[in-house]
């Protein structure tokens, strides 16, 4: 990002924001242990909805951005 004029100081600002909030909110789904205790807390058709989405991300990028 520095190489297409990002500047530092954007970055850094972008990142002092969205970590702690990251953190914060990463901590509010509770433990891997809780979740493997209870598998059912996560809707099946919403894990097949986030698949969806990650699954078409994944090729627009291969299709708009070819190495």
């Amino acid at each position: 990002m520095l190489r297409t004029g990002t500047p530092l100081w954007a970055m850094l600002c972008y990142g002092a924001i969205t970590i702690p909030l990251g953190f914060y909110l990463w901590n509010g789904l509770g433990s891997l242990t809780h979740f493997l205790d209870n598998p059912s807390l996560v809707a099946p058709r919403i894990a097949y909805i986030i698949l969806g989405v990650l699954l078409v991300v994944v090729v627009a990028e291969l299709a708009l951005f070819p190495r």
